[in-house]
């Protein structure tokens, strides 16, 4: 019994020596202390990062303020002072969401991702107070297009409702607007509206710049104006000339062939027309004395043969080509002085006629009175 007590006493004391012996891993080193392998372990004491000098296996509170001169909170080696970065070890569909919330739950303001394995499908900010889920006011694609308030941006930048855009004075904006029904507002607070243009005022200005020249269309209060290479084309004003100096106009029709300028269907109705001649084309000739004046028996074969006067265009070619006015005036302005000649000559005639009718008359008398 008694040798049993005295090997119980030295493994007793041994194993007091073994402790005393052990190495302290905390030493004194300046103002603190540090561990002699220069890393702390708190819950572990797996050291398997070799740059790494802090392990917590658990959560971490903290009461005060935490001071770091450079913060990141990554799953590889950051690059930069501060940031977050995380790796996208998973497969199927995934999102990762930084918020700020209400104590009573809600996101007051969130930004996060979502996609699919290692794709990326949108990047996002957005809020949602009632609920743990933002929804998303701006999305960002990977091609690099942004969407404010659409669900999937359509261009480098795609937005719903209005978009203001301002100068450097506040009162001086822009207005965009794109209704339902197609129609698109553009609203300046005042001040010109230009495309690709210089800056006016109070007027539309639209502008093309080219290699040899510029084109633009201005729309303002006194007029209507384009230009082709910087000479004008078409102008209409309310306070002076008008005019259409580009080609051809139709109006009402699409239809432009042949040596004519302006097309018009359903008429023109206006209170004075005046048409130039060319030199030579009225018809004065007719009283010309070596004037060739068909007789009337030429006349009246021409009209049993063609159903229509010589010169004069039929009903079938006018509905094929229509009729040049000043043309067809001078070719009524001839049938009107030759049928002047002719009333002229019918005249002479009847006059002849009524002067031997006259002395027929008197030679009867005479014969009466002496019978």
């Amino acid at each position: 019994m008694k040798k049993q007590l005295w090997v119980l006493l030295l493994l007793a004391a041994g194993y007091a020596q073994a402790q005393d012996n052990t190495p302290d891993p905390w030493i004194e080193e300046g103002s603190g202390n540090t561990t002699t392998n220069g890393k702390v372990g708190i819950g572990t004491n797996v050291f398997d990062k070799e740059d790494y000098k802090l392990y917590i296996d658990g959560g971490l509170h903290l009461k005060s303020q935490l001071s770091i001169g450079t913060l990141g909170i990554s799953m590889h080696t950051l690059k930069y002072p501060m940031g977050i970065s995380m790796d996208i070890g998973v497969t199927g569909g995934w999102r990762r969401e930084y918020s700020f919330s209400k104590a009573g739950g809600g996101k007051l303001f969130a930004f996060g991702a979502y996609g699919n394995g290692e794709n990326l499908s949108y990047g996002y900010i957005g809020s949602n107070p009632e609920g743990n889920l933002a929804d998303p006011w701006m999305k960002f694609i990977p091609n690099g297009w942004v969407g404010i308030g659409v669900e999937w941006p359509r261009a480098f930048l795609d937005v719903k409702q209005d978009l203001v855009i301002s100068s450097n004075v506040d009162a001086q904006y822009c207005r965009f607007r794109a209704n339902d029904d197609g129609t698109v507002f553009i609203m300046p607070k005042k001040g010109w509206t230009y495309i690709n243009g210089q800056e006016k005022n109070n007027r539309l200005f639209v502008m093309n710049y080219e290699e040899t020249g510029n084109n633009y269309g201005e729309l303002r209060g006194d007029g209507l104006y384009l230009a082709y290479q910087g000479a004008p084309k078409v102008s209409i004003t309310s306070t002076g000339d008008s005019y259409f100096n580009a080609g051809k106009v139709g109006i009402g029709t699409s239809l432009l062939s042949g040596d004519y300028n302006l097309f018009v269907t359903k008429g023109i109705r206006t209170e004075k027309v005046k048409v130039d001649v060319a030199e030579g084309a009225w018809k004065d000739y007719v009283f010309e004395a070596e004037y060739p004046l068909p007789t009337l028996q030429e006349v009246e074969e021409h009209i049993l043969q063609h159903k229509h006067l010589k010169d004069i265009p039929s009903a079938k070619e006018v509905e094929q080509n229509g009729i040049d006015v000043a043309e067809m005036d001078a070719k009524l302005l001839q049938k009107v002085e030759e049928l002047t000649l002719y009333m002229i000559e019918m005249n002479k005639q009847l006059t002849k006629l009524q002067k031997e009718n006259q002395s027929l008359k008197e030679q009867v008398e005479e014969l009466k009175d002496k019978i």
